[in-house]
């Protein structure tokens, strides 16, 4: 038993939420470690010549490992404004604000993180800052200098409540999306006083329902991308919950996705998708055409250690590059 579920932890990169199980065996264990530290064990780690390539293209980097202001253990989550100001909440419980230059300007801790920390957030069109505070089944709600402002949800599998929730977005109209996964994996909807209105993607959803739904994202027509982690695509809804359409497939190839964990728009309305099991950004049409993909695992810069989250401001994509305790800003 011990040496099978070893195995799912190895081949499913995305099982990063705590399950009853019985002990890893101590390699996996230190493996996890290493990953979690920032000392890489990556496979497929290009040459120096090949990180040269992708590397043109990086407008600046910040953050290194470590728990002082401006460094990170393990980010995940990432918000921008459209003027490059970045919010990041790592590992540790934080979210470090930073200017458009990367210098860090404000740090706070979520209210509680023994139990676990933030994998998502997102930006109300009015500047609050809306968290996933996942292993505490809620959302908080922030200004911008960190003050809690409001909190919403409790553990459940009923309306309204949530099992870890993974990102929200808002859309021009003040409605709050909240994805989930547990045994929910779904999305809730609800109005701008956090009353519950519906959710869909359920799995009972038939051809819309989520496995693991980490990353959303609302375009300027008023719908919602949602990254379909475990299902490896992304799937594109109406704001009420209709399926329009669906992009990709499990593998590595382009227009193939590997745990697909956020995406983000781009000025010329196509998408960048971040790839956790691929270390990679990927840039798709709206019907699903590969159109580029870039980076690949490595620790150098031009490289990715499972990014786990992306947003774009100013034209430029700014890559949560998890495994290497950094942001990576590209000129696409």
């Amino acid at each position: 038993m011990t040496s099978n579920r070893a195995e799912i932890h190895l081949r499913n990169p995305a099982g990063w939420f705590p399950r009853p199980c019985t002990p890893l065996p101590r390699l996996l264990l230190l493996t996890c470690a290493f990953v979690l530290a920032g000392i890489h064990l990556l496979t497929g780690c290009g040459t120096q010549s090949q990180a040269a390539r992708d590397a043109r293209t990086v407008a600046t980097t910040f953050g290194q490992q470590g728990l002082s202001d401006g460094q990170f253990f393990y980010p995940r989550a990432i918000a921008v404004t459209p003027q490059g100001r970045t919010f990041i909440a790592d590992k540790t419980g934080r979210i470090q604000r930073f200017s458009a230059t990367g210098h860090v300007e404000k740090v706070w801790k979520t209210p509680e993180n023994k139990a676990g920390m933030p994998v998502g957030m997102g930006l109300a069109p009015d500047g609050r800052l809306f968290v996933a505070d996942t292993h505490y089944n809620r959302v908080l709600v922030y200004d911008q200098d960190g003050q809690l402002l409001n909190q919403f949800g409790k553990p459940g599998r009923g309306p309204g409540q949530f099992e870890m929730p993974t990102d929200v977005a808002i859309d021009r109209d003040g409605l709050i999306y909240v994805s989930e996964t547990g045994g929910n994996d779904r999305i809730s909807k609800f109005d701008a006083h956090f009353n519950y209105i519906k959710s869909f993607g359920g799995p009972e959803d038939g051809d819309a329902a989520t496995s693991r739904p980490v990353g959303m994202t609302i375009d300027p027509d008023n719908t919602l991308w949602v990254a379909d982690a475990v299902n490896h695509r992304l799937l594109h809804f109406s704001l009420d919950g209709q399926l329009l359409g669906r992009i990709g497939s499990i593998g590595s190839e382009p227009g193939q996705f590997r745990y697909p964990y956020d995406t983000a728009l781009l000025p010329d309305g196509t998408l960048v998708v971040a790839e956790f099991g691929n270390s990679r950004l990927q840039q798709v049409s709206r019907d699903g055409k590969s159109l580029r993909t870039w980076g690949q695992g490595g620790w150098q810069v031009g490289q990715l250690g499972y990014p786990w989250g992306v947003a774009v401001a100013k034209g430029q994509v700014y890559a949560v590059d998890s495994g290497n305790n950094r942001v990576q800003v590209i000129d696409w």
